[in-house]
């Protein structure tokens, strides 16, 4: 009776599929964790974002201080960095002499009313003139509503700052109602105005 021989061994074409597999798997796994990698960058840059901003209230509120959140868009990335209408006692002055801060993974900056391509976000006269809007910080390059960017609501007066995803919380709703509504009223007194020029200019 012959006997049967087990093979022990694999084939050039088995071992050339678990490679594959292998291959496929791993390449996976890293696009996965360069993509991980990059939204943990964006967040970890929104956070320090935000916790400059909520310095510079802080020290208006603390200080009496007028202070100036200034934020520039370039091809390089987008800077920020924080002025002060006065000198601030030395423990405070170093905030305002370190080196302007990079953006890398946030890639689109939005706030109404930036010029020149600087926004200047104004905390001033302890809270009775601040900047009243909400910032927008994308990963992308152009703002999309694809639930991966973060808002910071500004309420134009002192209240805690924090970063938000969600479009439809009531701070940021509030917001844009407000700005609405100012447009409305700025729209219909030129209306009125130019009303009252007509009515006084001489009929023809």
């Amino acid at each position: 009776m012959p006997i049967k021989v087990r093979r022990s061994y694999m084939t050039l074409m088995e071992i050339m599929i678990v490679m594959a597999i292998i291959g496929m798997i791993a390449g996976l796994i890293g696009i996965n964790i360069n993509k991980a990698l990059k939204e943990q960058r964006f967040r970890n840059e929104v956070v320090a974002f935000t916790d400059k901003l909520r310095l510079a209230q802080n020290l208006m509120v603390i200080l009496d201080a007028d202070i100036h959140v200034r934020v520039r868009s370039s091809s390089e990335g987008i800077e920020y960095w924080m002025e002060s209408e006065r000198d601030l006692p030395s423990s405070w002055a170093a905030e305002l002499k370190a080196p302007h801060t990079w953006m890398k993974a946030v890639h689109h900056f939005s706030l109404v009313g930036s010029q020149g391509g600087v926004s200047d976000i104004r905390f001033l006269a302890a809270g009775t003139t601040m900047t009243r809007g909400v910032i927008g910080l994308f990963p992308h390059s152009e703002k999309e509503d694809n639930g991966s960017g973060q808002y910071i609501p500004l309420s134009g007066y002192p209240r805690p700052i924090v970063a938000l995803t969600n479009t439809n919380d009531p701070i940021i709703r509030e917001i844009q109602e407000s700005r609405d509504t100012q447009k409305s009223d700025h729209d219909l007194t030129v209306q009125q105005v130019n009303e009252i020029e007509n009515l006084k200019a001489p009929a023809k």
